[in-house]
């Protein structure tokens, strides 16, 4: 009897010692949590480092040696959020190689998420896709945040090592970094490399139906992006993007193909205010588009950057600036979407200033307004197509054939009247004169029609 009534004693006192505990926690007299993470920092040390911001890859189960994609990715964000808890705003990476794995669907938050107010130093190491077969993926994805930098680091997708026959897709949404809906965001110092899809890719985020945030305020600079096979860079839905002081070459694998593709969705999401300049833009074995801008496009500056490859603008809703630019071995493709044709509120205000261009073909079709002035053009010619186009105080040379004006025609069941100014260019010799007989087309030569023109198109 003596021995039943201790074990019922002992059973007792275990049970009310259960039930305090699940009192303690349950009023949080005792923290579970923070009784874990004392026991990690005294088995591993402290998560991150206060002097250097250098997380501490033991504490967060982080392989740095290119294995256990899951456990390291799981690590990393578990490091992001209690760096973004503690206020804890510049972190960095051992130095190492880690494999992750960020696959998941489009609305899905996955990949490595940044918080807001974090800088993130890679401090030179390399992030890795895990070979997948997935049709989306993202390595860092930046979602409805703000004040966040990535830099320092190369990362690296599954380009040539992907499952392509798990489902009959173009397997074109792997990306590098995903920028949804954020703003001040700073990209710098990366080496990008192939991805299924996009190196950078800068859009929208919906918040909840019917609201969607656009990316504001975005910087992707000094970086190295190559051999992706869709896009370097993708703006959508974005405002005052600055892209410079890159170098974005052989992007090729499936269209668009651009190492710049600038091409919001819809009518309500403008990419406007997009600045690119200082770059170093091209692709080695072919003429793809390297600047790429399409329909719903506003103030657009492209100037300063070496292209070698195809400017193409397919409709904007107003102005695209291409200044001071070395241009080479492409087209400038400016061409409207049949839909978009009769819209007055497309194709407008395109102009191109004190460029030195290089075996090129300038393409104008159904332009409103474009003005081609003291550039540097050396065997080019210029096609146009139902456009106002001025051409002035250029300096042609090394002409096809003798001319610098190919073609000009009138798309069929167009009736509308067009321009075209020609004024103080200079032009070698033998240089072909102009023989257009088209009635909806008036050539001027003065110095008085052109700056009527200039000053009533173009002028802020």
């Amino acid at each position: 009897m003596k021995i039943k009534k201790r074990k019922i004693v002992i059973l007792s006192f275990i049970f009310i010692i259960i039930a305090l505990l699940v009192i303690a926690v349950s009023t949080n007299v005792i923290n579970i949590q923070q009784i874990n993470e004392n026991i990690r920092k005294n088995l591993y040390g402290e998560p991150i480092d206060l002097s250097t911001g250098i997380i501490n890859n033991e504490y967060f189960n982080i392989s740095s040696n290119g294995t256990s994609a899951k456990n390291t990715t799981d690590g990393l964000n578990k490091a992001i959020e209690y760096a973004s808890k503690n206020n804890i705003k510049n972190i960095k990476l051992e130095q190492g190689t880690y494999l992750v794995n960020g696959v998941g669907d489009r609305s899905q938050e996955k990949g490595i998420l940044l918080k807001s107010n974090i800088n993130l130093d890679l401090n030179n190491s390399k992030i890795i896709h895990e070979t997948n077969g997935s049709i989306r993926y993202t390595i860092f994805a930046v979602y409805n945040v703000e004040n966040v930098t990535i830099s320092n680091g190369t990362l690296i997708g599954d380009r040539y090592t992907h499952n392509y026959n798990t489902v009959d897709s173009t397997h074109e949404w792997g990306f590098g970094i995903e920028i949804q809906g954020s703003r001040n965001i700073n990209i710098h110092n990366l080496e990008i490399r192939e991805l299924t899809g996009d190196g950078v890719i800068v859009s929208r985020y919906e918040e909840k139906a019917g609201v969607i945030n656009a990316s504001e305020k975005v910087n992707i600079s000094n970086n190295l992006i190559y051999e992706c096979r869709r896009q370097g860079i993708t703006i959508g839905y974005a405002k005052n993007v600055k892209i410079f002081n890159n170098e974005i070459y052989n992007i090729l694998g499936t269209s668009p193909a651009s190492a710049i593709d600038i091409e919001p969705d819809d009518s309500t999401q403008l990419a406007e205010n997009i600045e690119i300049y200082n770059n170093k833009l091209y692709n080695t074995n072919n003429k793809l588009n390297v600047v790429r801008a399409i329909r719903y496009v506003k103030n657009i500056n492209i100037h300063d950057n070496e292209i070698n490859g195809n400017i193409s603008v397919y409709g904007s809703k107003d102005k695209i600036k291409i200044i001071r630019n070395k241009i080479s071995n492409g087209n400038m493709y400016f061409n409207i979407e049949s839909n978009f044709i009769d819209n007055p509120n497309f194709m407008n205000k395109i102009e191109m200033i004190d460029n030195t261009i290089t075996n090129c073909d300038f393409q104008v079709y159904n332009v409103n307004d474009i003005l081609i002035e003291n550039n540097k053009i050396e065997r080019t010619r210029i096609y146009m197509i139902s456009s106002n186009v001025a051409i002035a105080n250029n300096v042609f040379s090394n002409l096809i054939n003798n001319n610098f004006f190919e073609s000009f025609e009138i798309r069929e069941g167009d009736n509308k009247n067009y321009s075209l100014y020609i004024y103080n260019n200079v032009f070698p010799d033998g240089t072909k004169d102009l023989e257009i007989e088209n009635k909806q087309l008036t050539i001027y030569y003065d110095e008085k029609n052109y700056n009527e023109y200039k000053n009533k198109e173009f002028v802020d």
